[in-house]
Parts: structure tokens; sequence; C-alpha cells
């Protein structure tokens, strides 16, 4: 779905340098603030109210999962940066690797994603996988159905749906969410073979930790990459693909309980700097950047700063990584 038009609203109240106005953005109308809250919104510019799309129609999806043994680790995350970004475009695969919070067991490794098709179809693209050079899986799990259905699935929503609907007998029923500490990192090439061996290292470090952590490996490429850098204040269309890094937490820990992981991420963060590209993901909040603007936005934080000034001259919309803060 393509974002056709958005409601933007500054919040009601008597607030110094708000004036309460209702805006709606796309292409035609108030197009600068509507190319800016394309990548650049998070709270810079005022409050999303509504969002009108433009559906596009969509028939079967399969989801699937690849598992590896930790020894093909290396051979799994060079096939798939070499597969996944020039995929086609109805098809994502996400590089899962996460160790610790198992008691010593090894870490794991796995290739999971969504296509638009069937899995008859899906069959072909991912044995293209295999043929870059990974042995075959020892788990393989797929699922066709409808869009909507394959969709739920992939993102866990009928385990939340159905435990919501357990909250009217049971006052007490809360959707639990995972807890833990993030940063990101893009890649504009490929990860020669010292930077795999880093990655893997980092996470064989993290075996011993009572709890888990890991990277998620993104890929871009397919439509993201076909609009240009410039059409959207998002900058990072052309990077090859994300790297998320993850250091789950326990909420019922104390405050410095929960933060005796964090050397480790901050650890794998830095083993990771030869062999990326200096970009961040802006919805990874990263309190430690010390660049973040550019970080974010690169050629694009200009023009963000231009329309900051512009619609919330006095910084109402305000907090410690905003734009012109």
């Amino acid at each position: 779905m393509v974002a056709g038009w958005l409601v933007l609203a500054l919040l009601d109240g008597d607030l110094p340098g708000v004036d309460r106005e209702r805006l709606t953005c796309s292409a035609t109308e108030n197009t600068d603030l509507f190319w800016a809250c394309r990548g650049g919104g998070g709270g810079n510019f005022g409050v999303v109210t509504s969002l009108t799309f433009a559906a596009v129609p969509v028939g079967q999806a399969t989801t699937f999962s690849l598992r590896w043994p930790w020894s093909e680790a290396a051979a799994v995350i060079d096939a798939w940066q070499r597969w996944a970004p020039q995929a086609p475009d109805a098809l994502t695969a996400t590089c899962h690797l996460f160790a610790g919070g198992k008691d010593g067991a090894e870490p794991t490794v796995r290739v999971g994603g969504g296509f638009i098709g069937a899995q008859a179809e899906l069959t072909p693209l991912v044995a293209e996988l295999q043929e870059l050079g990974v042995g075959p899986p020892t788990q393989h799990s797929d699922s066709t159905g409808a869009y909507g259905e394959i969709a739920r699935s992939w993102v866990d929503c009928d385990a939340v749906l159905a435990h919501c609907k357990r909250v009217g007998t049971d006052p007490q029923g809360q959707v639990k969410r995972g807890t833990y500490r993030a940063r990101s990192d893009y890649a504009a090439t490929l990860l020669p073979a010292a930077g795999i061996a880093a990655l893997i290292k980092a996470l064989e470090g993290r075996v011993a930790s009572p709890y888990s952590g890991g990277v998620l490996l993104d890929p871009y490429g397919g439509f993201l990459a076909s609009v240009p850098v410039e059409a959207t204040a998002f900058v990072h269309r052309q990077q090859l693909f994300s790297l998320q890094y993850l250091a789950s937490r326990d909420p019922a820990l104390t405050p410095a309980q929960q933060t005796a992981g964090d050397p480790w991420l901050t650890d794998f963060y830095a083993t990771m700097r030869p062999y990326v590209s200096g970009q961040n993901y802006q919805n990874y909040v990263d309190d430690d950047l010390d660049d973040w603007q550019d970080a974010y936005y690169r050629a694009n934080t200009a023009r963000l700063l231009a329309i900051k000034a512009l619609v919330d001259p006095t910084g109402f919309f305000t907090f410690p990584q905003a734009i012109g803060a």
C-alpha cells in the first residue's frame, strides 16, 4: 500500500507556539510537509491524525522459515546478502542471528520472510539461495494463504488477538511485549569475510548470557530502492541492507541489572564500524550517536531543517533528537 494523503494536526489547547491548524498533506497539498513526514516524521512536525492509502490488490501470499546449524552461519550470511537485496519485489527475507538466554546453547541462524504469491512460485527463488553456497536447511516451513491471514501470522497478530479476547474474563490480562535495547547500521556493500567473521564472533560472545541478543539483517533493494533518495525524507534507499542489533532485557529487573548487558551491544556495534556505511535507522532512536542528524537524514537534512523552521518555528515539537534540536 502507498500513502496517498495524511492529515496532520497540532495539539488542541491554549499552548504557546501552537496554532492548532489541521492540514491535509499530499502530493498536491502542503507538499513539503508531505515530503518531510515520510522519513522525517516521528513527532518532529505535528500529530498525524489520519492516513489515506492507495490499496494494491493482492491474491495469495506465502510466509517461510529456513534454519541451519550454527556451523553454517558464515555461508548463510554470505549467500543471503548476495540473494535477498536482489530478490524480486514480491519477496522479502530477513536473516536472523541470535544467541544467549538458552543455558549455553549454540547460537541460531534463520532466514524468514514473505512472498506475494503461492508456495510453488517461491520454491525456485529459495533454491537460488542454496545455489550461492549454503547447504540445505535442517528445518524448512512455509504456509500459503490469503494475504490478510499471512500478514497476521507474520507479526503474531493472531496470538495477540486471542489474548485480547480473553481480557473480558481476565481483568488482569495484559499483552506482553518484548523488552530490549536496540541500535542500527546500514551496509552499502557486501560484508567481506572479515566482517562476517566479526559478526559471528560477537554472537558467540553472547552465548553465556542469561538474556538473548542478536542481529537482524533486513534487505533493501527492490521497490524501496526504485524510489529516488530525494523523493521522500527517507534517505537510506540505496543501502544494501540494514543491521538491527538487539539486546533483550527483563523488565522485572532493576534498571542497573537491565543495563548490565549493554556493554555487549556497545562492543558489537563498535566491532562492525569498518564494514558499515555510517547511516542509521531513525526509528531506532540511538542516544549514543554523536552526529545523529547526518546518520539519520544525510542529504535530506537541510530541507528537513528548513521545513521544521517554517511549520514549527518555536520548536514546540522537540525531544533530544528532534530535527533542529
